[in-house]
């Protein structure tokens, strides 16, 4: 499962923080990349909150990511204000983060204007999304009965 949005309503909306089990969640917070006094502490200090147990990590290689997403039901993407991500992950990483999710890994990807997170869900699943520039969602978040996103509407914007 993929889901481009804001992070008030990717956090939310995944139920972190709900009854347990609370989800293990791994955020990508490399300084080369995230904006890790801004953007990323943000997304940490809304997971504290939700009570979510959260792990950072950094790097690009295959290994930071699948030793990451070993023990991680979640996998969030801040912004890529700095640099964008997507251009430096070999395509062991994508291929990786690409079975993560496959076998029910949850990928959270927070979207800035730049585009730049689209292309590392494009980069992985060979999608061709693209952001409308207005600071709406991109992309639909599934209403499906039994996940996470029930009763979530269909589209939706920060």
């Amino acid at each position: 499962m993929v889901v481009v949005a804001s992070a008030t309503i990717a956090l939310f909306s995944m139920g972190i923080g709900a009854a347990p089990p609370t989800p293990e969640v791994a955020v990508f917070n490399d300084a080369a990349y995230v904006d890790d006094d801004g953007e990323g502490q943000n997304v940490l200090d809304d997971l504290a909150a939700a009570g979510a147990n959260s792990t950072v990590f950094t790097g690009v290689d295959e290994a930071s990511w699948s030793t990451a997403m070993a023990t991680a039901d979640v996998l969030v993407l801040p912004e890529n204000e700095d640099e964008d991500v997507d251009l430096d992950l070999p395509a062991a990483t994508q291929t990786a983060i690409a079975e993560w999710v496959a076998s029910g890994g949850r990928l959270i990807v927070m979207e800035p204007s730049n585009g730049s997170n689209l292309a590392v869900v494009n980069a992985v699943f060979g999608t061709s999304m693209s952001d409308t520039g207005d600071g709406a969602c991109p992309c639909d978040i599934a209403n499906e009965t039994g996940t996470e996103f029930e009763g979530v509407p269909r589209h939706s914007t920060p």
